[in-house]
């Protein structure tokens, strides 16, 4: 539990990186990186890593969404995380996710990995 509890701070200090700086072990943060080159699916936490410490794949991910949306991009890209994760939230609470285990498992995968 003390592990958890750990890994759970270090994923918090890393989603509000903006602020942080040099308080910041920045080769940590790199474990929590996504698939698409991004930090929590934020592009304003990946800008914030991607200023204190290169990566490519943040590149990457900052310039697609400045190509796809120009100077204005959304808080959280991709857009429909929040409604797919609403979505299996829904059909836990009504006990008939177990009729959805493929599509819930291709959710989570591609948001949490």
């Amino acid at each position: 539990e003390a592990g958890d509890h750990s890994y759970g701070r270090k994923a918090y200090m890393a989603y509000v990186t903006e602020g942080l700086g040099n308080l910041l072990e920045w080769d940590e943060i790199m474990m929590f990186q996504r698939k698409n080159g991004s930090f929590f699916n934020c592009p304003s936490t990946t800008a914030a890593t991607l200023v204190n410490h290169y990566n490519d794949k943040a590149l990457q991910y900052l310039n697609c969404l400045v190509s796809k949306f120009g100077s204005a991009v959304p808080t959280v890209y991709p857009l429909n995380i929040y409604c797919q994760l609403s979505w299996v939230d829904a059909l836990e609470k009504m006990g008939i996710s177990q009729y959805f285990v493929s599509e819930i498992k291709s959710i989570l995968g591609t948001t949490y990995v």
